[in-house]
């Protein structure tokens, strides 16, 4: 039961970076446009449906913001250019200051409490429940642990292992969820 939120929560982790605003920021120039471009195009080649990437829009908000913030010079230190076709292979060569900022602008991007609370009710829980659920789980540290995990390829990070999580999880369940609710995961 906990592993199986635990894996929506890690899920939901790897793919989330989307947002509204359409361009992300300022103007680009033509080298940073491109590089921007590859971004987008790297994101948004997933065909997962839930993959919020596959989202142009939303793709470039997070690729404008990282372009903005890293540099086109910067990027193209860790092999990222117009012309890399995976650019996410290139973010585990980025500093863990790099990185954390990356995780800010896709945070800055995305509405994670909606995102997540919209996998949640797809596990079957009222929706009221489900943004209960994700408020108290994006009140954590673990969501963006695994979305920085997601962003490194870091494939060992799952938050069910952790005992801490497994108590924030515990108590989100008993004051989010109905004991209908609770009945449906436990048996789920």
């Amino acid at each position: 039961m906990f592993k199986r939120v635990a894996a929506v929560v890690l899920g939901m982790a790897l793919v989330t970076a989307a947002c509204g605003d359409d361009d992300g920021g300022g103007d680009l120039s033509g080298a940073e446009e491109a590089v921007a471009d590859a971004i987008v195009a790297g994101m948004t080649g997933d065909p997962d449906p839930e993959n919020p990437f596959a989202d142009r829009e939303s793709a470039r908000c997070v690729a404008v913001g990282i372009v903005e913030d890293l540099g086109i010079e910067r990027l193209a230190e860790v092999g990222l250019t117009a012309d890399t076709d995976r650019p996410q292979e290139m973010f585990g060569a980025l500093t863990d200051d790099e990185i954390d900022g990356i995780v800010d602008i896709a945070f800055g991007c995305v509405d994670v409490e909606e995102e997540m609370a919209a996998m949640f009710a797809d596990e079957g829980v009222s929706m009221d429940s489900a943004r209960c659920l994700a408020r108290e789980l994006n009140d954590t540290d673990f969501f963006r642990a695994a979305f920085r995990a997601g962003m490194t390829g870091d494939d060992t990070y799952d938050p069910s292992t952790d005992p801490e999580f497994m108590t924030v999880m515990l108590e989100a369940f008993t004051g989010c969820l109905t004991a209908e609710e609770m009945a449906g995961i436990m048996g789920g």
